[in-house]
């Protein structure tokens, strides 16, 4: 009997090590995560606690060749396109890949650095520039630019140091990129799931986590909107304008054939017409939208999840603070129906007597309002 039960228990902890998930990672490339955050992500996504995955880092490109030696389940980061995408798990990270010059310089005949054996492919685009010097790492390339070794490089935006001042440079958008999880056939073995319900499950996940926006990223990003937001709070100010039976058009909002009317009314209106005005030379606009003192749209340049927002944290900041700061700009999250990460701004509406009469709500894709002001 005791000889039975040893076996047992020796089969069940052999059992619980194979089903421990491996994953490799990049220790220079991140995209700005971290291995807590993509545990997480992945105890979500396939329900095995966070104690049976393991995430080790490794230098360079060996834990891709962990990954083709199938000694790990897993590896991240991977650039995904749409004849890879069913390979693994993605988006995870939304990179951005740039175009950095001298300021000033006319984009033609110019001299270019690049890492070796990364982003080649977009030299199809510049025909006339001279690759002048290739290197092994992102860090010697940016050395490089500002030592004028070449007026231009190309890069992805999760390259760049914390310490390159990107207002002394042009930035030009050439893509945005998804990177995620490449996986083995043994993870899914490991999980007990099929490719399609592991996918679901990751999207499922993906739309409930917040990604932590770095308070020096969320300062800038906040310093640099403050005259933006004086702009649209004056375009925008508005008068207490009551909304009756609030709750019946919650209901009817939701509702796809009986609230269709009410929908179209409200994208149609006056304040509608002047928000898309107001935010109309803004090009990191993902959604909009403007509610009253009571929390309810009066206007949006698209549809709204809810029409009442008076139960949402955004209502109860702009409520509550007079003043536009850090607290006005929302961590990362990935929004499905745009496809890109984003941040939400919330801006306080007042009245002419200076009380408060609403606020606008503003996503914004990470990447494009981090290239618009040039912040890194």
């Amino acid at each position: 009997m005791i000889k039975i039960l040893v076996t047992i228990m020796l089969l069940a902890s052999l059992n619980s090590f194979s089903n421990e998930l491996k994953i490799a990672i990049s220790e220079t490339n991140l995209g700005g995560l971290n291995q807590s955050l993509i545990s997480s992500i992945l105890s979500c996504s396939t329900k095995i606690p966070k104690e049976k995955i393991s995430i080790k880092s490794f230098p360079s490109l060996r834990g891709r060749q962990e990954f083709l030696n199938r000694s790990v389940d897993g590896y991240y980061p991977v650039i995904f396109d749409n004849h890879t995408k069913n390979n693994g798990l993605s988006p995870l990270y939304i990179d951005e890949v740039l175009l950095i010059s001298l300021k000033g310089i006319p984009l033609k005949n110019i001299s270019l650095g690049l890492v070796k054996g990364d982003n080649d492919q977009y030299l199809k685009k510049f025909e006339t520039f001279k690759v002048s010097f290739s290197v092994l790492n992102a860090q010697t390339l940016f050395k490089g630019l500002e030592e004028r070794r070449a007026e231009a490089i190309i890069v992805k935006r999760s390259q760049i140091p914390d310490s390159f001042d990107l207002s002394n440079y042009d930035l030009k958008s050439l893509e945005y990129v998804e990177s995620g999880i490449e996986l083995n056939t043994s993870f899914y073995k490991k999980v007990g799931m099929g490719k399609i319900e592991v996918k679901q499950a990751y999207s499922d996940c993906l739309e409930k986590v917040n990604f932590l926006l770095e308070h020096k990223r969320r300062k800038s990003i906040a310093e640099h909107l403050r005259r933006e937001v004086l702009l649209i709070q004056k375009s925008l100010s508005i008068e207490r304008k009551k909304v009756s039976n609030i709750e019946a058009k919650e209901k009817n909002w939701r509702d796809g054939s009986k609230g269709i009317n009410l929908v179209q009314k409200i994208l149609k209106s006056e304040e509608s017409n002047g928000l898309k005005k107001a935010l109309s030379h803004l090009d990191f606009i993902t959604e909009a939208f403007i509610f009253n003192y009571q929390g309810a749209i009066l206007g949006g340049i698209s549809k709204t999840s809810d029409f009442d927002q008076s139960d949402e944290e955004k209502y109860q900041i702009v409520k509550s603070q007079k003043e536009f700061n850090l607290s006005n700009i929302t961590d990362l999250y990935y929004d499905a129906s745009s496809g890109a990460f984003q941040i939400g701004i919330m801006i306080r509406l007042e009245d002419k007597k200076g009380d408060f009469s609403g606020g606008v709500y503003i996503g914004a894709n990470i990447n494009k309002i981090l290239t618009h002001y040039k912040i890194n």
